[in-house]
């Protein structure tokens, strides 16, 4: 049951204002700020059998028991005409909307690289369609974009993943959740979902491997692996006779990857 409650509650992660997070700082595990459905708290762990799982399970339905006992209390404090109890529960809400909210297991997740996607499911598609409408409600990019929006988007695409794992949405969605994650600045995540994007789709249409090339040379500075992604991206692009303007950035940061070896 918890970790029925766990998949509503937990269902994205990412981030705070742009620009304010350094790199990898966990911004993209931020949960997004939702009303949903109250759950009762969590019973007690045995710390001597408990998992990181049933702990991070336990913080999460407590957290949305605070919330509910929170809500009922204002409306409580409303009906009986305490106005200054009132406002003091509707500020302690208020702190907790905005107090950052994190997923600690995100990496599960993202998905094995042993997926496929192969399925043309309808929920699939639907959601993907959910998902990229609410990325576009965000903005375009810019330092202005909707983050909450952003976050719920991000949660859609890792429910596809997660709940439709055979979608050949999957590799669309790690994609889409690669770039969000970029924007938030936590690379080490968005390169995870670049390398699920061309793992799960060997022929995907989108530019996963390039961009993951991309991060470890400009952002990580790994430049010997950015260097092999490069290339490895380019041969496989030639090989399929593409013709993508990446392409020739590519070569030139492979030449000048190159020359400072």
């Amino acid at each position: 049951m918890a970790r029925i409650l766990l998949s509503t509650v937990l269902i994205a992660a990412v981030g705070v204002l742009v620009g304010c997070q350094g790199t990898n700082s966990g911004s993209a595990r931020i949960l997004p700020t939702v009303d949903g459905t109250p759950f009762t708290s969590a019973p007690k762990l045995e710390m001597n059998k408990v998992t990181e799982t049933d702990m991070v399970e336990e913080v999460a339905i407590n957290r949305a028991a605070y919330h509910q006992s929170l809500n009922r209390l204002i409306q409580y404090y409303k009906m009986s005409g305490d106005h200054a109890k009132f406002t003091l529960a509707k500020k302690e809400l208020a702190g907790f909307a905005t107090m950052a909210k994190y997923d600690y297991i995100i990496e599960a997740t993202v998905g094995d690289a042993g997926l496929r996607a192969a399925d043309s499911i309808p929920e699939a598609n639907y959601l993907y369609r959910e998902a990229m409408d609410i990325e576009r409600t965000a903005g375009p990019l810019s330092v202005f974009r909707d983050k909450n929006l952003l976050r719920l988007a991000l949660g859609k695409y890792n429910l596809i993943i997660r709940k439709y794992p055979s979608s050949d949405k999957i590799d669309d969605a790690a994609y889409r959740a690669g770039l969000i994650c970029e924007y938030f600045k936590d690379y080490d995540l968005a390169l995870l979902y670049y390398k699920r994007s061309y793992q799960w789709d060997k022929i995907t249409p989108y530019p996963s491997m390039y961009r993951e090339a991309l991060l470890l040379d400009k952002k990580l500075h790994r430049r010997a692996d950015a260097l092999a992604t490069y290339r490895r991206a380019l041969e496989l692009a030639e090989a399929r006779d593409q013709k993508d303007p990446w392409m020739q950035r590519a070569r030139e940061r492979v030449q000048v990857l190159t020359k400072s070896k």
